[in-house]
């Protein structure tokens, strides 16, 4: 009988469990929820055993609201088997939580079945009326040598490559407060001159995830006449790596630098182990997202769908009105 109940371990022991599922993401990672929790939300883990094993893990993110309402978040989980996402991991939620309303969203980082998704609905979960996010990604191949890389490119993304390349770009990657500033420098110049929504990485954002996440948050800054052009920021757990953000302003915009930052980029993953790297997400169909998913695409990656978003709730009523909030407030759920 599978049985849910709550984490009481350290993080290392959550993370070295969690690596041992293949769909682990660095987003169910320990560091993550700790992250979330300087924001405002409270990371809760669970494990669910059968037959004295551990068959599946989750750490939601959550926030509590008047009249015993909570909104769970699971950015890339629950990991493990799907006949163990059920029923039961819901009402685990919200008995560990002690709230009479819950609402709770999955996004699943597995590859979506036709199977798993007949599962999941008839074990109470839905489609959300208003996602997040589309469920597909690229992912690179990073078993190719770069020669043969460069070669599997379109031909308009390898010409710019070559082109960034010889502009004399200067490279820092890590995890270094300077190179913290002059990413949050880039993408702030970037959300101005688009004059739009568009995501800053600050300085606070960074510094939680280096003391949450030592060694997985790594930035990658090109530089030209000794300034920022563009810049890349990457999480990584073991053999995967996600690509969170990015910018590209002023010089760095008329030398092409975010393709060469891309070669540079994939390179390094390689170098350190890294065997799957998600491109971070394209949005197909979008209008605003066109132009980002066109440089994505051009790489060679191989497209994905995920499982993605499916939610749960103790009322109709309640998932109704956490779906249009949650649209309202999108980027606070990242």
């Amino acid at each position: 009988m599978l049985s849910w109940k709550l984490w009481e371990g350290t993080g290392d022991s959550w993370d070295a469990l969690l690596m041992s599922f293949p769909d682990y993401c660095v987003y169910q990672g320990f560091g993550w929820g700790e992250h979330k929790g300087h924001f405002g939300w409270q990371p809760l883990r669970l494990t669910a055993t059968q037959d004295g094993k551990t068959a599946a893990m989750a750490q939601a993110l959550v926030r509590r609201f008047p009249l015993g309402v909570a909104l769970a978040w699971v950015p890339g989980g629950p990991v493990g088997p799907l006949e163990a996402w059920g029923e039961s991991f819901a009402k685990a939620l919200r008995t560990a939580l002690g709230v009479r309303h819950l609402y709770c969203r999955i996004n699943s980082l597995a590859e979506q079945a036709e199977m798993g998704c007949r599962h999941l609905l008839s074990a109470g979960w839905a489609r959300p009326a208003s996602p997040l996010l589309s469920g597909k990604s690229i992912q690179l191949d990073l078993a190719l040598p770069e020669k043969d890389w460069l070669a599997s490119i379109d031909s308009k993304h390898r010409y710019y490559v070559k082109k960034s390349s010889a502009a004399s770009i200067r490279w820092e990657h890590g995890e270094a407060d300077p190179l913290q500033k002059d990413f949050a420098l880039l993408t702030r110049q970037l959300r101005q001159n688009k004059k739009a929504n568009l995501q800053e990485t600050d300085a606070e954002l960074l510094a939680s995830l280096k003391t949450c996440l030592p060694g997985s948050a790594q930035i990658l800054v090109g530089y030209l006449d000794e300034q920022p052009v563009t810049g890349c920021l990457t999480l990584l757990l073991h053999e995967k790596a996600y690509y969170a953000t990015a910018a590209t302003v002023g010089l760095g915009r008329s030398v092409s630098a975010s393709y060469s930052m891309v070669a540079k980029l994939r390179s390094l993953m390689r170098a350190s182990g890294v065997t799957r790297f998600d491109f971070g997400g394209i949005h197909p169909g979008a209008d605003s997202a066109r132009g980002v998913d066109h440089f994505k695409r051009g790489f060679g990656g191989r497209e994905i769908q995920y499982l993605g978003e499916w939610d749960w709730a103790t009322s109709s009523l309640l998932r109704q009105v956490a779906s249009y909030l949650i649209k309202r407030r999108a980027g606070s759920m990242s």
